[in-house]
């Protein structure tokens, strides 16, 4: 079969008009062509153009005779695979798919931008929170770029371009990210390509393409199955979770203690996640004036969140709670009062207006530090708020930590928070009952 763009390229001539169109496998082609033509015409000023809605032709040989069939379409492999299929029902001669084949090539081709827009409609008729939605369409846009290395116009984008190619493209390409033999962080890097993939694959679910189906009317391509079933990243989970050991432990304290002098900002970084059980998004936007001082201790106030490098100010967290308050525990407000003592209300506690490049920079000296004292887990700063929560967990019981670390529920904390605890068992005698001897009674007597 030979796939071709019939009259896809033409002489321009001085007064704007288009004359003698040909084909070409490629521009440089195009342009040798071009100048032959010129010359068997002779057309002494021109240049050359070319048909950007040109379609695909292709031709086959069945039954010893040649034949040629536009296929309608400007995308290659929708050509193609609109040009595998034909043959394979001329040759079954299945009549009645080659006219449902013949119509489907009039369609205009569905584009990226038209799935999106869809989708938008049905996440909201499904209540598909509006962050769900952004993260499925940064994430296809994460993906895309990985894989073809721009997606400034992801929504021209044909549908027919959603591949097991293209996935295998992306992962190629995360794979390349960090040469280093670190296998922890190609783990990580592997675990969040698989999550970009989980989401842009969204777009296809079930009951997604049944809307597509339904109420928009498309016609998804043969593609789209196969797409939504490439295979991402496997064996990405921690193979073993190597907590530190209780000399570690009492280094880290010991030589935190030395940090406030040389390095004020890991250590006030390290005592909010330990203090108030805060995430790295959380740290990054504390300012003196969300302090508290209440008859029952001291409180912090969660008044924003790091969203994409900039703070933003939240109304929820992921619990639905607004505003949150924090309680002040594991004798953090000692550490942490003196320098907040020293700041005006609205000074951030991690001097960044931005927070994006300097808290970071804050954070890796934090991984820095742990690596050099001997930890081995696979979070850093984050782990602090673990260590922290099974404090609290281990003096106050598990549903008051889950409470303190703003968890959906205490399954959450159970599963991915329960590593420092180490329950005690007691040497104790074993209570039996004894039973009575039976003593009559007279009722109502």
């Amino acid at each position: 079969m030979t796939l071709y763009k019939r009259r896809e390229y033409f002489l321009v001539l001085p007064t704007g008009k288009s004359a003698h169109h040909f084909q070409a496998p490629t521009p440089e082609a195009a342009q040798a062509k071009a100048q032959a033509v010129a010359t068997k015409h002779q057309v002494e000023a021109w240049t050359l153009g070319r048909d950007s809605e040109a379609t695909y032709t292709f031709e086959f040989v069945f039954q010893g005779r040649t034949y040629s069939r536009d296929t309608l379409q400007r995308d290659q492999r929708s050509a193609a695979e609109y040009a595998r299929r034909y043959q394979q029902e001329v040759r079954a001669g299945r009549l009645e798919t080659l006219r449902a084949l013949q119509l489907r090539s009039t369609e205009p081709e569905l584009t990226l931008g038209q799935i999106i827009e869809s989708f938008e409609k049905f996440a909201t008729v499904e209540g598909l929170a509006p962050a769900t939605i952004r993260g499925y369409k940064n994430a296809m846009r994460i993906l895309i770029k990985g894989a073809t290395g721009d997606a400034s116009k992801m929504e021209s984008l044909p549908i027919s371009s959603l591949t097991p190619g293209l996935v295998y493209q992306y992962k190629a390409h995360v794979s390349q990210l960090d040469p280093k033999e670190d296998d922890a962080r190609h783990r990580q890097l592997e675990g969040t390509a698989n999550s970009v993939l989980r989401q842009a694959k969204g777009y296809f679910s079930a009951r997604a393409m049944e809307h597509y189906r339904i109420v928009s009317g498309f016609n998804l391509p043969a593609n789209v199955g196969p797409f939504r079933d490439a295979p991402g990243f496997s064996d990405t989970a921690v193979k073993e979770y190597k907590l530190p050991s209780d000399k570690v432990l009492e280094e880290t304290f010991t030589q935190l203690k030395v940090k406030q002098t040389e390095d004020p900002e890991l250590f006030v970084a390290v005592w909010l996640a330990l203090g108030f059980g805060l995430r790295k998004s959380e740290i990054a936007t504390i300012r003196a004036g969300w302090f508290q001082i209440t008859p029952n201790g001291v409180i912090l106030e969660l008044r924003s969140t790091l969203i994409s490098g900039s703070i933003a100010e939240k109304e929820k967290t992921k619990n639905g709670t607004i505003w949150p308050t924090v309680s002040c525990t594991n004798g953090a407000w000692a550490h942490l009062r003196p320098i907040v003592a020293t700041l005006k209300p609205e000074d951030y506690l991690i001097q960044s207006p931005t927070a994006t490049a300097r808290c970071e920079e804050v954070f890796r000296r934090v991984g820095v530090w742990m690596q050099s004292i001997g930890w081995q887990t696979h979070k850093q700063i984050h782990e602090f708020r673990a260590y922290a929560g099974c404090q609290v967990a281990r003096r106050d019981g598990i549903e008051a930590a889950s409470r303190w670390l703003r968890h959906a529920s205490i399954t959450v904390t159970q599963r991915h928070y329960g590593r420092y605890l180490r329950p005690v068992v007691t040497d104790a005698p074993l209570v039996i009952p004894t039973s009575k001897a039976f003593e009559p009674k007279i009722v109502g007597g």
